[in-house]
C-alpha cells in the first residue's frame, strides 16, 4: 500500500481560511452596528412619541 498524501497548498488554503474569518467578522460586526442603530433610532422614536404625548396632556 504505497499511498501518496497529497497536501493541499498552504498558503491558498490559510488565505481562503482568513478571507472567510474576516468576512464573517464583517458581517458580524455589519449585524452588530445595525442592530445598535435600530435600537438608537427606536428609542429616539420612543422619546419623540413620549415628549409628544407629555405636550399632548
Amino acid at each position: 500500500m504505497n499511498k501518496k498524501i497529497t497536501l493541499p497548498n498552504p498558503t491558498k488554503s490559510n488565505f481562503r481560511e482568513g478571507g472567510r474569518c474576516i468576512i464573517g467578522l464583517f458581517i458580524i460586526g455589519l449585524m452588530t452596528s445595525f442592530c445598535w442603530l435600530s435600537v438608537y433610532l427606536t428609542s429616539l422614536i420612543a422619546i419623540a412619541i413620549w415628549i409628544g404625548i407629555a405636550s399632548i396632556h
